[in-house]
């Protein structure tokens, strides 16, 4: 074998040792990612799992109309994320806390007509929600 010949297996080694090492890289990052996705989505779902409300009662004052529910999960609640749905429709709802711990009551104030029944339920962030119906 000449020189020729040996400088040419070794910059093609050289040249297979560098596409190796990137696609090694794209490999290991791409494992990486999923390997993040998949905890991510292990934990929503332990979240989801343990997240868990019951509406115990209402009042009224003519105008609003406050549910008292609790958190009957194990997990933190962030009402912010709340949604209410009355007869089918989202409305503003609003609540006293910024934060809801389990077996803690919230109230839950939104504007809506009295003095005839509604169906409502409220959802949380996570998806989980609970009916009541009020019969005023």
């Amino acid at each position: 074998m000449g020189f020729s010949v040996s400088a040419t297996i070794a910059v093609l080694f050289i040249v297979f040792m560098g596409v190796g090492a990137v696609g090694f890289n794209m490999v290991s990052e791409s494992f990486f990612s999923v390997q993040n996705a998949l905890a991510d989505r292990n934990k929503l779902m332990y979240d989801q799992l343990n997240t868990d409300i019951k509406i115990l009662n209402h009042s009224d004052d003519g105008s609003n109309l406050t549910l008292m529910a609790e958190n009957t999960g194990s997990t933190v609640i962030e009402p912010v994320y709340l949604n209410a749905l009355v007869d089918g429709k989202l409305v503003d709802a609003t609540s006293d806390d910024t934060i809801w711990f389990p077996e803690e009551t919230l109230n839950i104030t939104m504007a809506v007509q009295t003095g005839e029944p509604h169906r409502i339920k409220i959802v949380t962030g996570r998806g989980i929600a609970d009916y009541y119906t009020v019969n005023t």
